[in-house]
């Protein structure tokens, strides 16, 4: 498989070098599912990518910036997120991290929808965790990325109050994930903690905007950094967010049994339908009720 994949790169650098080109943006959203897979597939097998597909990196972001963040902001997030999973090393190798940081925060500006703000949040998550977890974390680099991105997130977390949707729990979820990454200094960059726990206290008001579970682990992992730094004032402020965890933990406990059970009637659903039963009615009773 690992040799297949190496051929089969190399069979596809022309497609993969042009694909960047203005006058190929009709087959755009196609090579970048193929740039994904191609990440996805390589990046397992060897422990990182290869240095032609970590070489195009630069030409995704400049093509971002030049024109293609109009058209393919979704497709662009499966790529970028391969990228920081499979190969930070690569992306820190070549200095990648802060113009992949400038593609979340322009899709955070007015220039873009509340959609492609959501595709700005998942590649502003993947970065946070993708630093945590590296043993870059703490280093200034790694420290003001994730500054900036807790800070605009914020500030766009905040703007968004009256709107639907799930934009604004996602860009909590980053808030969340920087504080996982190091309270003390986003709680300070962000202006202290009253700033941010007014933030908390806005969003974890509403636990049932948190539909997903992702989100809710997100939010988990912020409040539980905010617990364990001292020093920031939140003694007063604890109760509220040991109930906002609480919530939040009973919530996703709720949801995972909610759908071990959508599961087991699933599987009922289908052991009929092979035992016997309308067949065509099963396949209905199950697309309605997924």
């Amino acid at each position: 498989r690992k040799t297949m994949f190496a051929v089969l790169e190399k069979e596809l650098h022309p497609i993969i070098q042009s694909m960047f080109d203005e006058g190929n943006q009709v087959f755009a959203e196609e090579t970048l599912d193929v740039l994904h897979t191609l990440i996805l597939q390589t990046g397992e097998l060897r422990s990182g990518v290869s240095s032609f597909l970590l070489s195009m990196v630069p030409r995704l972001v400049q093509s971002f910036d030049a024109w293609a963040g109009e058209y393919v902001s979704s497709d662009i997030v499966g790529p970028v997120e391969a990228y920081i999973a499979f190969d930070l090393d690569g992306l820190l190798s070549i200095n990648a991290l802060p113009a992949l940081m400038s593609i979340a925060l322009r899709l955070w500006s007015d220039m873009f929808d509340d959609s492609e703000a959501v595709d700005g949040a998942k590649i502003a998550d993947a970065l946070v965790l993708g630093l945590a977890r590296h043993q870059t974390c703490g280093s200034e680099m790694s420290n003001r990325i994730v500054v900036n991105l807790a800070r605009d997130a914020a500030k766009k977390c905040i703007a968004t109050k009256d709107r639907d949707g799930p934009l604004r729990v996602r860009l909590f979820g980053t808030v969340m994930l920087a504080l996982y990454y190091d309270a003390e200094l986003v709680v300070n960059e962000l202006g202290g903690s009253a700033q941010v726990m007014h933030l908390i206290s806005s969003v974890v008001s509403d636990l049932e905007a948190f539909t997903r579970i992702h989100d809710k682990k997100a939010a988990i992992l912020g409040l539980s950094a905010m617990l364990r730094v001292s020093g920031l004032g939140l003694d007063q402020t604890s109760p509220e967010l040991v109930r906002g965890i609480i919530g939040l933990q009973n919530r996703i406990d709720l949801q995972r049994a909610g759908d071990e059970h959508k599961n087991i009637q699933m599987n009922q659903l289908a052991t009929w339908a092979t035992h016997g039963g309308n067949p065509v009615y099963a396949a209905d009773t199950v697309s309605e009720n997924p």
